[in-house]
């Protein structure tokens, strides 16, 4: 299935690449990943067989027309006509990839013990952009178990001075002299 999502949503980002749309789709495919996301069970109805094309099609109209880019609106229309519903979210998640690998906008998880101000999100976010040489979007998560300081992922490469990484490494260092 990863390379039907691949062809769909390259499909998709490539006519709204030729049409100078690209930004305005992404803003359109944000939003509706998570309006897909918090309903699933809309996606097993688009994707159920006993309920007839022409019914699953005047239902995408009826939410989605006069809402979203009717290119959109097709590429949705398209997946159910193929029997592909169950790929739409991994579809428009693909796209916003593309978007930004396309961009050239790296994406940063920054995960940290508690919540950051904003004075302290803009200082990183200007200091990592600074070390990576390129733009980023930080997406920002709190996770009480890292214990203190920070743990950041940009494009699967993990940077961390977060204190659980440093304990797991010092036990690691120490079983090993033991055994």
């Amino acid at each position: 299935m990863p390379e039907l999502v691949q062809e769909y949503s390259s499909a998709l980002y490539s006519l709204s690449v030729d049409e100078h749309i690209e930004s305005r789709i992404l803003g359109e495919v944000r939003a509706l990943v998570g309006i897909f996301k918090s309903n699933q069970e809309y996606i097993e109805v688009l994707n159920t067989p006993s309920i007839p094309k022409s019914e699953r099609l005047g239902s995408l109209d009826s939410i989605f027309s006069e809402k979203i880019h009717p290119y959109l609106l097709s590429f949705f229309k398209i997946l159910v006509e193929n029997n592909r519903a169950n790929l739409i979210v991994s579809c428009l998640e693909q796209y916003i990839n593309l978007w930004y690998l396309n961009s050239g906008i790296y994406i940063a998880d920054v995960t940290t013990a508690y919540p950051l101000e904003q004075e302290r999100k803009i200082r990183l976010q200007t200091s990592l952009e600074k070390k990576i040489g390129s733009d980023l979007e930080l997406r920002f998560h709190v996770d009480p178990s890292i214990i203190g300081g920070v743990s950041i992922v940009v494009n699967g490469v993990k940077f961390s001075s977060a204190l659980s990484d440093n304990l797991l490494i010092l036990k690691q260092h120490i079983d090993n002299k033991i055994i």
